[in-house]
């Protein structure tokens, strides 16, 4: 019972949080879907929770660091639903600093 409630507030949660999204932005709405998703599925498939959630956001954003990637082998303990909040909220800071300098994504491909 008690797992159900706690599965109920990560859904509320999660759908809240995607509505604020949508609503913000819709070209960032679906980067950051698309970032949460990747990192999910990363996390279920390879393991590893930071190298997870660095390679979602990499692969999304569309900018390859070996070195940053490569420097996050240390934590590979990490359940995927926070590989995926990790990734989706990580995306989300760097697509606002993005916005708050006047840039895009083009200028780092």
């Amino acid at each position: 019972m008690r797992r159900l409630k706690t599965l109920r507030k990560i859904t509320v949660t999660s759908v809240l949080f995607m509505l604020y999204l949508f609503f913000v932005n819709k070209k960032k709405f679906y980067l950051i879907r698309n970032a949460r998703a990747t990192g999910f599925q990363y996390e279920r498939d390879c393991t590893n929770c930071c190298q997870s959630t660095i390679a979602a956001i990499q692969d999304i954003l569309g900018v390859q660091n070996e070195s940053v990637f490569k420097a996050g082998s240390g934590m590979a303990d990490k359940c995927t639903s926070v590989v995926a909040n990790a990734s989706a909220w990580t995306t989300e800071i760097i697509l606002d600093e993005l916005e708050k300098r006047g840039q895009t994504l083009e200028n780092y491909a």
